[in-house]
């Protein structure tokens, strides 16, 4: 289900649909799918609009 998440945010985002909970959404799909590489990309184009986000700040911390 994770996998197919995924699928779904990548086409919304190549889309220009841009909603950073989308995003933080791919970004915790990517996470539970143990591709923590992945997940802190997307988290950090998150941190880069929103620097001062608690929400983004702890997500990020919590990917190991």
């Amino acid at each position: 289900q994770d996998k197919k998440g995924v699928d779904i945010a990548q086409k919304a985002l190549k889309n220009n649909i841009n909603n950073p909970d989308l995003s933080l959404r791919l970004a915790k799909a990517y996470k539970r799918l143990e591709e923590n590489k992945l997940a802190v990309s997307v988290i950090d184009s998150l941190l880069k609009i929103y620097p001062k986000s608690k929400d983004y700040l702890e997500f990020k911390k919590s990917i190991k």
